[in-house]
């Protein structure tokens, strides 16, 4: 039984699946299934390196359809005041398509009839840059790959959407791509999984201007789907089709369904699908490979350059400098004129515009947004210089104290100490000197020379001195004793209270310092990365990592490839940081400071967080 074989490129991940046809007619089921994570496109152009390492994982290959964003592409429905063939098509080259800047030199054209009603045709318009597939075509064509068509995302989808005007979203990578749905597509646009708002508000404009839109058809993960419908219950019903089954946890069920839903679509022949040949390389070709790839080569060594001024060079292996940014949808003029009421039963009709038009190009820019650079945080060097800080006072503090206590016939003295090392946050502490207390143990007594001949007066002369030198001696003992006293209570009194005491508070407020300034999450940028196969995990892990207080997250597949587990890549260890991430997000953490440039190349970020669990 013959199998089919679809290659998805989109700009964060690459999708090859193999389907067997089942028992029911135009019905497929994915037999094999590959995902391959990486950066494939910047903006409207594909990354030519990487494009060469992907292809040459499946050289021989023939492939049933490449399947490519709508971005891409050039879809839109036009409505033309005519029902003759041969005037629709007369109209389209001679005035539409070269108002478009939609010329066969530049551009694969297909387009063709939708719908005819009171003499007005309404026509499907889908075109692709030839020059955007220079890669492509160089890679298939050296690696011996075979491709049957080139298809856009959302109008592989149409098998499972409704033929009455609606919506599609479908959820691939970390994007969302939407289109409006009648019989054709038109309006279609992509934005990233946290961007859901711009999806809304988009959604709510489109059901202004065309009050017929019915319902919105989902194919995303369970979160997205919530957050939808509680956003759009008041515009449109949703209608989810995928299952969530348990048996596709190894490949989420909306993928499946994208994939499986693509091959139907291509394989009946009703769906009259925008399908584009891949051509052999041009001439032009070489060029443009040769000018992309020496200007990924010297970005690739301005990086180098930067990081080998830091820190010797990784053993991992090297990747683009990109920064992954919203890649921009094509803006169209809107339609020629307004449409009335169409039959959905009218037979769609191609329309063959290979014959030379007019060449009139219309280059449209884009410009990628700019993140906010942001600065290190040097919070956490200033603690631990603190710390240092408090461990010298804790050693000046216990020598002063053993000297305090060892006993000395004299005051300690505290002339070479400087008291203010113990205040807090540079506060002054005052202490005060006492001063000596002097005495003298000598008492000068009265000379009383003896008279001959006066033996009485001289006897109490001899009794008066007695009593004079005990009364003296009585004071002089007191005196000594209360200045003993007196000296022994200065000496014992500012032990608890120069000393003792500042040590305790000092070492408990340093410690409660630190601690509460260990890790501060909005003061960090974070890039969580996907290495596993599940499907917007990044997305969900980000949303708990939001709600732990980080303000500054980016979402992405992973570039790398790990080992099972979940890591966190930093420059430098950052305390307290592997605690906090795992407690907001229930998961086991490695830190790794040597591979963080392989994820971040442009060292926007100051941790990068890997799935790979």
């Amino acid at each position: 039984m013959p199998s089919n074989k679809l290659l998805y490129i989109l700009p964060d991940v690459t999708y090859y699946a193999e389907l067997l046809p089942t028992k029911k007619e135009f019905t497929f089921a994915v037999q094999s299934f590959r995902q391959i994570n990486g950066e494939y496109l910047n903006d409207t152009e594909f990354l030519p390196e990487n494009i060469e390492k992907l292809f040459s994982k499946f050289k021989g290959e023939t492939f049933t359809s490449l399947v490519l964003p709508d971005f891409l592409f050039t879809n839109t429905i036009v409505t033309v005041k005519e029902t003759d063939e041969t005037k629709v098509i007369a109209h389209l080259k001679e005035t539409l398509l070269p108002s478009l800047g939609l010329t066969t030199d530049t551009h694969y054209v297909n387009s063709f009839v939708l719908t005819q009603f009171k003499g007005e045709s309404r026509v499907q318009i889908s075109a692709l840059e030839k020059s955007v597939l220079a890669a492509i075509r160089v890679s298939a064509a050296e690696h011996n790959i075979s491709i049957e068509g080139i298809n856009s995302l959302s109008w592989t989808s149409k098998s499972i959407i409704s033929l009455e005007p609606s919506i599609s979203i479908l959820q691939v990578g970390s994007k969302l791509y939407s289109a409006l749905h009648y019989i054709g597509i038109d309006q279609t646009t992509v934005a990233e999984l946290d961007e859901i708002p711009n999806i809304v508000e988009t959604i709510k404009t489109l059901k202004g201007g065309e009050p017929s839109i019915q319902t919105i058809y989902l194919l995303s993960n369970s979160l997205v789907e919530e957050t939808l419908t509680d956003q759009l219950k008041a515009t449109l019903p949703i209608q989810q089709l995928a299952s969530f089954k348990e048996e596709d946890a190894k490949m989420p069920s909306y993928i499946k369904q994208i994939i499986e839903s693509g091959m139907k679509t291509l394989s009946i022949p009703d769906y009259l699908t925008p399908s584009f040949k891949l051509e052999k390389p041009f001439d032009s070709d070489l060029e443009i490979i040769t000018k992309a790839s020496n200007q990924i080569t010297k970005e690739n060594s301005e990086t180098d350059d930067a990081v080998s001024s830091k820190k010797k060079e990784s053993d991992m292996p090297k990747t683009s400098n990109t920064e992954k940014d919203e890649l921009p949808t094509p803006t169209l003029p809107e339609k020629t004129e307004s449409g009335a009421a169409l039959s959905t039963g009218a037979q769609v009709k191609k329309l063959d515009l290979s014959a030379p038009i007019k060449e009139d190009e219309e280059k449209v820019e884009t410009e990628a947004e700019k993140e906010p650079e942001t600065t290190p945080v040097e919070k956490i060097k200033a603690v631990e210089e603190t710390s240092k800080s408090e461990e010298d006072v804790e050693e000046t503090t216990t020598a002063t104290k053993e000297k305090v206590e060892t006993p000395a016939a004299e005051e300690p003295s505290t002339e070479g100490i400087d008291l203010r090392k113990f205040s807090k946050e540079g506060a002054t502490m005052t202490h005060e000197k006492k001063s000596p207390v002097t005495t003298s143990s000598a008492v000068k007594g009265t000379v009383i020379k003896n008279k001959s001949g006066v033996g009485n007066m001289l006897k109490m002369v001899f009794i008066t001195l007695a009593v004079f030198f005990a009364t003296v001696a009585v004071g002089v003992g007191v005196g000594l004793g209360l200045l003993k006293f007196t000296q022994n209570g200065t000496e014992l009194t500012p032990a608890p209270v120069v000393v003792e005491a500042p040590e305790t508070t000092e070492e408990a407020s340093a410690s409660a310092e630190i601690e509460e300034v260990a890790f501060v999450p909005d003061e960090y940028t974070v890039l969580v990365v996907n290495a596993t196969t599940k499907a917007g995990y990044a997305g969900t892990i980000k949303s708990s990592l939001s709600d732990a207080d980080f303000t500054t997250i980016d979402a992405a597949n992973a570039k790398g490839d790990y080992d099972e587990g979940n890591y966190l890549l930093v420059a430098e260890e950052i305390p307290g940081l592997k605690k906090y991430v795992e407690d907001a997000t229930e998961l086991s953490f490695t830190i790794d400071t040597d591979t963080k440039d392989v994820e971040d190349t442009t060292e926007k970020y100051d941790i990068v967080v890997v799935l790979a669990e």
